[in-house]
Formats: C-alpha cells, structure tokens, sequence
C-alpha cells in the first residue's frame, strides 16, 4: 500500500469513528426539543443553510471533504430521531416517538418472533427480507429497540454518504449538495421507525454506487452487482419493480461490442435481477408462515387501480369478507375478482393507470411524487414547482447527451419509474414509502440539471469540477453485511433459539394470562406532568402523551392511549404465550422490577374499534 493510500484510508477512518460518535453523542444526551424537531419538520429554515454548507464543504480537498461530509449526514440523520425521543411526539408508524406501530409494528414483533424460534406472521412475513434484518440486528444489540434504531440510521448514513460522493464525483458539488438535500428531505420522517424503507433505501443507494462505478469502468461485475443489489432492495421494500427489467436492457445494450444486444451481459443483468427474487423467496419459505403469500398485499393494490384508482382499502369495503381470510386463499380471491373487473370494466383500468399518473406528478404534498420536499403552504408548493423544473431541464440534457453512457443511464432509470408507477400507484405509495429503493435514482435527475445549467455560468467556482474517486472497499463492505444480515445471521438465533416457557399463573374468570419482557424501547412509562423537565426514550408526562397522540392517524386507539395514568405503563410487544402482538396496560412498579418473561393476568378489551390490537389490561400479578 502507497503512503497515499494509507493516509486515505487513515482519513477514510477516521470519518467512520466521526460518525459513530456523533450518533452515539446525540442519541445518549437529551437534546432540546425544539432544536431535533426542526431537523424533522422544518424545511426553508433548514434545507437552505444544508445546501449551502454541504456545497461549500464538497468544494474542500478530498479528504477533508469526505471527512465532514460523513459528520454532516451523520448530525442530520439523528438530530431528528433525538427529537422524538425528547418530545414523546406520535406520528404515524411511531407511538410516543419510540414504540413502532402499525406496519412498523408488524416489522418489530415479527422480528422478536425470529428470536422465539417462531415464523413470521403479521403484513411482515409476505417481505421478509427487512424483518430478518431488524432479526438479526435485534439479536446483536440484545432486543435493545433504541440501539437497533441508532444501527439502522447507521447504516443509512454510510450509504447515504458513499452515493453522494460517487455522485459529486462525476456531477459536481452543487449536483452533490442537491442530492443529498433531497434525499434527506425524503428519509427524514422515516427516521426512528421501524420500516422495510430501511432496507430498500440503503440498497438502493448502494446499487447506484456500484452502477455508476460500473459505468464509468465499463466493469460488467460492478453493474452487475448494482442491479443484484437493486433487485433485493425492491424485493425488501416493494415498488418501481419496471426499473430492473429496462436496466437490464441497457446493461445489454451498453456492454456491446457491435450494434445490437450483448446477450451475455444481458442474460447475466438478468440473473442479477433474479438473484435477488430467489434470495427472497427462500428467506420466505424459510422465515415466514405458510399460511402468507409473497408480495401478498399487491392483489389489494392491482384491485384498487382495476376499480379506477380507488386505492387498495377498496376491496375490503366491497368485499368485507376477504379480510378474515388466509392470506394465500385471499391473494387468489382478489386477483379472481380483478381479473373479473377488468373483463367487465376495461375501461375503469384505464381511468385508473392515467388516475396514477395525474397523481404522481401533481404538485399534492401527501400523494404526489414529491409530498416529501417542502411544506404544506405556499414555500411547498413553490419549492415543488423548482423540482420539477430541475426535473425537465435535466431530462433535457440527459436527451440532448444520450451518447453520454452515465446520461443514457439516468434517463432509462427515469423511464423504469414512470412504467412502474400504475403498479406503484402514488395513491398506495403512503409519502412516496414504496419508491425508497429507487429514489436515489429519481432524485438524482435534477441534480443533473441545475449542474448542467451551472456549467454555463461564468464563475468557475460553481461550474462542476473533477475529483478522485472514492475506494469501492467500504460500500462492499456495507453490501456484503446486509446481504449477511438478511440472509444467513437470522439462522443462528431462529435454528438455535428453544423458546422459553413462561411461568405459568392461574386466573380469574374473565382474565387471560399474558406473557412478555420488559425491553428497552417495547414500552413508554407515563409519569406526573411536574416530575421530569423533558421526555426522552420511553418515559413521557401524562398531559404530554395526551396533547401528541393525535398526530397518530390510528384514531380508534386516542381514548386508550390518552387514558393512561402516571404510574402506568404502554407495552407493545409479542404475548409470548401466543406470539401474537398485544398491547398491554400495566402498574411500571409492578411489572418493572423482574427481569426476563414474566406472566400477568390481563382484562381483554371489549372495544370492538381495538380487536386487532389485542389490547389487554392488567388485573392481576403474579407474586414475587
């Protein structure tokens, strides 16, 4: 090894350890409130200044660069997280800013399921290639929610941080500061929740790593490698699936030797892509019950857009009797239904593909393309309309440079989201959720264009320059855990793992008993208004969780959860002696000072609203 490339690795390092210290910094101290909520919701006040420094720190010598380009993405990427955490704030997916819910709460049940010895079996189970993820970094940090958090948001910012810079190093560093803007302005509500975008984002910034890279060394393995990658982060995190098929395509067509198809480059981009199904598919049959479907949910999908793009609730109001039934005999139900449809109604599939589109590429801040970037007033709407110009005028030098390989790459990455999106219908997408696996490609078009328009100013501050390119070891590294992590560590604890019985306690009629841990982050501890200053993980003040439980859509859970009293405790977790999630009100004294499984004698809720919560009050305690 050269003396330069010891001095780089020794920066590269060193920006790592910067890394994990800022996050560790950040979620281990109290930070005010206001201060990380800003960096969660904010956006003119926060967007602008972002731009502006991380620009000017690109425009610095390559190590330094990279140096504080990794402590930035690593303060952004936690600021929000130590924000929930110090406000109790509920949004959706997340209860009391740490407890996952609703999918994210599927996800972390069925992730304590792996380490049970047990299959799983909620909405998790039809992608599992998260949940044995969320598994095996559960098994790591010792079922340690808030740790697990902080891995994750790890995770991403390395990712995040190598497809910048392999970004900036052919674009510029204004193209680079914009890319990362966005992509920030698309993950920041995803922070600190449970979610398969978790995978699928990551992945998916790693497979543009390794595409561009391949690219620019015509290296037929790297693409190669970028598309496997893609082809699991969608599998992970279902979407824009049309993506793989035309990149494979282009692989073809850009590895030619002459005109036409080279058929070997192609068939290969095309295992690639089906490397990523298979891997899926046997984590499915391995990890998941029988009784669940791969991809199950899309028939919901597909049904919506087969009635006119009325959404995938739709079946279940026409056809109420789908949704009691098992998942495998619902997917076949529904798709009989569609296909029944479509013969009658061709036309309302029409109605419901164009339906898509208009939705996609409307201005609308919660189902349009862009409902991440900006706000919900006038600077939203403005801040939308300068994307999408951004948008057109780099599909415009992405046409007038088709020659240009990474060009031509852009633009078929373009058209495989566009075909994608009348089976990724924006109506579905919930804030975009489903495209996290391809919005590094999405986000990276106006990019292009404002460095294109910048390339004609007569400043050459701005204009993009050159720079060295970063080593390839550390996002291979990054690839080859998460692969490891999704595939072959969940063995260890679901093969080895002999489910412990729990203690056995005779109840009175009308009780059931009920069995669980007390884990760090499964719980939130309501106390007195006057007896702490500020909430921070998992202890949050009556009237506080009272006045922030709104922002949880779950509407028919806001009298159970305001309710609760100081004293008391929320647990969300699995019954371990069903496996099947619950919630449990409690007395903290009475259930905190046991460790391991412990066995109580709870009320089952008679509120109808709550049956798929299976909500449990606690009555009776087993003695010390």
């Amino acid at each position: 090894m050269k003396k330069d490339q010891y001095i780089n690795f020794a920066w590269q390092a060193a920006a790592f350890i910067m890394g994990l210290l800022i996050t560790w910094a950040f979620l281990n101290n109290p930070t005010p409130r206001q201060f990380g909520l800003a960096f969660r919701y904010d956006f003119l006040q926060i967007m602008a200044p972002l731009a502006v420094i991380v620009f000017l720190v690109l425009k610095l010598p390559y190590n330094i660069s990279r140096f504080l380009l990794l402590g930035i993405i690593s303060a952004i990427l936690v600021l929000p997280i130590a924000g929930l955490w110090a406000s109790g704030q509920s949004e959706q997916y997340i209860l009391g800013g740490i407890i996952p819910f609703s999918d994210a709460r599927f996800y972390f049940t069925d992730s304590h399921r792996l380490l049970e010895g047990s299959v799983f079996f909620t909405g998790a189970a039809r992608r599992p290639l998260f949940t044995t993820l969320m598994s095996s970094i559960q098994w790591l940090t010792g079922q340690n929610l808030p740790l697990t958090i902080a891995v994750l948001t790890l995770i991403l910012g390395y990712a995040m941080y190598f497809a910048t810079y392999e970004f900036r190093t052919r674009e510029g560093a204004i193209a680079g500061s914009v890319f990362l803007v966005l992509l920030y302005s698309y993950a920041r509500l995803l922070l600190g929740k449970t979610l398969s975008e978790f995978a699928g984002l990551p992945l998916g910034l790693l497979a543009l790593v390794f595409m561009l890279r391949g690219i620019t060394r015509k290296q037929l393995k790297l693409m190669i490698t970028g598309l496997f990658l893609l082809s699991l982060g969608l599998n992970a995190r279902a979407g824009a699936f049309f993506i793989l098929p035309v990149l494979a395509l282009w692989t073809g067509w850009y590895f030619r030797k002459s005109g036409g198809l080279h058929w070997r480059s192609f068939i290969l981009a095309c295992l690639a892509v089906v490397l990523g199904f298979l891997i899926n598919l046997v984590a499915f049959n391995t990890y998941s019950s029988p009784d669940s479907a791969p991809f199950g949910n899309f028939s919901f999908t597909i049904y919506g857009v087969a009635r006119g793009g009325l959404g995938w609730t739709q079946v279940f109001t026409e056809h109420p009797e789908t949704w009691e039934m098992p998942t495998g005999e619902q997917s076949r139900y529904i798709y009989s239904l569609t296909l029944d449809i479509i013969r009658r109604k061709p036309m309302n599939l029409v109605k419901g593909i164009l339906s898509s589109y208009q939705t996609f590429f409307s201005l609308d801040d919660y189902y349009g393309s862009l409902c991440w970037f900006g706000d919900q007033g006038v600077t939203g709407t403005i801040a939308r309309i300068g994307y999408y110009l951004l948008m057109l005028t780099g599909l415009f030098f992405c046409i007038k440079n088709i020659k240009n390989p990474v060009r031509s790459f852009y633009l078929t990455s373009f058209i495989g989201i566009v075909l994608s999106i009348p089976f990724a219908p924006p109506i579905d997408s919930n804030r975009m959720r489903v495209y996290a696996a391809t919005i590094p490609f999405f986000i990276s078009i106006p990019g292009i264009g404002l460095a294109s328009l910048a390339d004609h100013l007569p400043w050459e501050f701005f204009r993009p320059d050159k720079t060295e390119f970063p080593s390839l070891i550390p996002p291979k590294t990054l690839s080859a855990v998460l692969v490891i992590m999704m595939t072959v560590q969940p063995l260890i604890p679901f093969k080895s793992t002999h489910s412990e019985t729990p203690p056995i306690f005779s109840c009175s009629t009308g009780l059931k008993p009920v069995s669980f841990r007390i884990l760090p982050g499964n719980h939130i501890r309501i106390v007195d208004q006057d007896s702490i200053q500020q909430e921070w993980i998992s202890i949050i003040r009556e009237k506080t969780m009272a006045n922030r439980i709104h922002n949880l859509p779950n509407w028919e859970t806001y009298d159970l959860f305001s309710n609760v009293k100081p004293g008391q405790v929320i647990l969300v977790d699995l019954d371990l002696q069903t496996k099947n999630p619950m919630i449990l009100i409690a007395e903290w004294e009475k259930v905190s000072q046991k460790s391991g499984i412990q066995t109580l004698c709870g009320r089952p809720s008679t509120d109808i609203m709550l049956r798929e919560y299976n909500v449990f009050f606690a009555e009776e305690y087993m003695p010390e």
